[in-house]
C-alpha cells in the first residue's frame, strides 16, 4: 500500500510533498492501527477535515473487509491447492519487492546527511536485528533530530 500511496499522493495527485508523507508515514507508525490507514486518515483530514479523514478512513477499510470475507468464505476449502499455495508465495515476494523499493526511496529523500543515514540504519538494525519496539526508536530519532538540529542552529 505505501508504494501506491506515494504514487497516487506524491506523483499522480501533488496532495502531498515527500517530505510530509515521510511525516505522516512516521506518525502513522507511532499511533495503533494499520500505518496506510493512519497515513490515509491524516491525508483526508489535511484535505477536507474531520469529514475527509472519515471518508479517507473507511476508504481504506472496507475494500479489504469486503476482500477479507471473500477470501475467508472460500479459503478453507482452497488452502490446500499448491496453485493457491504457489499465488501466495508470488504475493509475498512482490510485497517484499515493493517495501525494499520503497524503503530504498524514502532513504534516499530523507537521509540527506552523514548523520541521518547513521540514524537510519541505526534504527534499522534495532527494529530488525535486536527486535527493539518502534516506538522507542522513534522517540529516540525524535530527540536526535531535535539535538542535532539545535546543535546545527536550525540547519539540516
Amino acid at each position: 500500500m505505501l508504494p501506491m500511496m506515494r504514487r497516487e499522493l506524491v506523483e499522480k495527485r501533488g496532495w502531498l510533498t515527500d517530505q510530509e508523507l515521510l511525516d505522516y508515514y512516521a506518525l502513522s507508525q507511532a499511533v495503533p492501527g494499520i500505518i496506510a490507514t493512519n497515513t490515509s486518515t491524516f491525508v483526508g483530514f489535511k484535505r477536507a477535515g474531520i469529514a475527509g479523514a472519515f471518508c479517507a478512513t473507511a476508504g481504506m477499510i472496507f475494500p479489504s473487509v469486503i476482500v477479507i470475507i471473500a477470501i475467508a468464505v472460500f479459503f478453507t476449502n482452497m488452502q490446500e491447492n499448491p496453485l493457491i499455495q504457489k499465488a501466495f508465495t508470488g504475493i509475498r515476494i512482490a510485497v517484499a519487492a515493493l517495501l525494499v523499493i520503497t524503503v530504498k526511496d524514502l532513504y534516499q529523500k530523507s537521509a540527506n546527511s552523514i548523520l541521518s543515514g547513521i540514524l537510519v540504519f541505526t534504527a534499522f538494525a534495532l527494529i530488525v536485528f535486536v527486535e527493539v519496539s518502534p516506538v522507542p526508536v522513534i522517540i529516540a530519532g525524535v530527540i536526535c533530530a531535535l539535538v542535532a538540529t539545535k546543535a546545527l542552529g536550525g540547519r539540516k
